[in-house]
Parts: structure tokens; C-alpha cells; sequence
């Protein structure tokens, strides 16, 4: 599946060097650019990227003020790409997961997208970590004390029907065959 990634810069050079960047990678699709904040926060609410590569300093709303106007369950991943290093710390104080000083070298910028990928890998992992968790969770409550165990030999009969007449009745499949219970 595609990287989608939105560019937010006030600063049209710094989108297409960006840009330019991303367009070698084919897993890589950009789906939208934007020059200001206000932008961005309807582009993400829009198109719901994996990424967005954020500036800070941006007239309106800044790269901070974006963030906060997404909340965190709309914010996908973020590194920042600025050129100012004294917002460091509050950016990975917002969670971002890299932070890139412009200009940005190319062998960097292919580590930070190494690092969303790494990201993103332990993350489906983590999805289907919840799902057998869950699973295991609704089967511990199956098997909870005073409920009735299953067996994968286990026949249930919902209703005294022909084959069965057990009325609800939870029996061994042997069992049931054993003391014939076919009418």
C-alpha cells in the first residue's frame, strides 16, 4: 500500500524540492501540497494521509497550530521541516515523529522516510496484535466458569429437532452417537 503524504510549506521552492524528492520513490503518493496552515487542516480532514511533512514558521497558523486544529485522533504521522532548530523539542513534545532542517540532504530525507515505514510495519503489527487479543479476549469470556465448554467435537442441538431431540443440549459428538440419539 502507498505512502500518502501531504507537503505543507509556505515556501512554493521547498514543496517542489520536497516533492521532487518523494516522486523517486514509487511507493510514495502525494496527495495534496499546501501553502498555508488552514489549508493543510482541510487537505488532512480531506484526504486522510498516512504523512505530512509540516513546516512550522508559516503565516496564519503555524505547523503547531495545525496540530492542535487536527486533534490527535485526526493527526497522522508529522515530521516537521523547518529551517530553525530551536522548535525541536517541542515537536517531538507533539509526538513528531522526525524533525528535518532545510535544506534537506537526500540521504537524510531517505532515513526519515526509512523511519515512517518502520513506523507504519510495527504499527499493522501492532493492528493485528489487537485483533488476536480481542479474539483471545472474546473466547475468555466464552469459556468464563459457569459457562459450558466446547469442544471442536462438540455438537450443539438448538432444538428438539429429529437428529437430536437434545433441546439445547451441548454434547460430545461420540457421546451423541454412542447413545444414539438420532430418532
Amino acid at each position: 500500500m502507498k505512502l500518502r503524504v501531504i507537503i505543507v510549506d509556505d515556501e512554493r521552492m521547498a514543496r517542489t524540492r520536497l516533492r521532487r524528492m518523494l516522486e523517486k520513490d514509487p511507493e510514495v503518493e502525494i496527495a495534496a501540497e499546501c501553502a498555508d496552515g488552514l489549508a493543510a487542516v482541510n487537505a488532512v480532514r480531506a484526504q486522510a494521509p498516512d504523512l505530512i511533512l509540516l513546516d512550522i514558521q508559516m503565516p496564519g497558523m503555524d505547523g503547531f497550530d495545525v496540530l492542535e486544529a487536527l486533534g490527535p485522533e485526526r493527526t497522522p504521522e508529522v515530521v516537521f521541516v523547518t529551517a530553525y532548530d530551536e522548535h525541536a523539542i517541542r515537536a517531538f513534545e507533539e509526538h513528531a515523529l522526525d524533525y528535518l532542517m532545510k535544506p534537506v540532504s537526500a540521504e537524510r530525507f531517505a532515513k526519515m522516510l526509512a523511519r515512517v515505514r518502520e513506523r507504519r510495519a510495527g504499527a499493522a503489527k501492532a493492528g493485528i496484535a489487537l485483533r488476536v487479543a480481542g479474539a483471545a479476549q472474546g473466547r475468555r469470556a466464552r469459556d468464563a466458569p459457569g459457562r459450558q465448554k466446547r469442544r471442536a467435537d462438540d455438537v450443539y442441538f438448538p432444538r428438539g429437532d429429529r437428529l437430536g431431540g437434545g433441546g439445547g443440549k451441548l454434547c460430545d459428538f461420540a457421546s451423541w452417537k454412542a447413545h444414539a440419539y438420532i430418532a
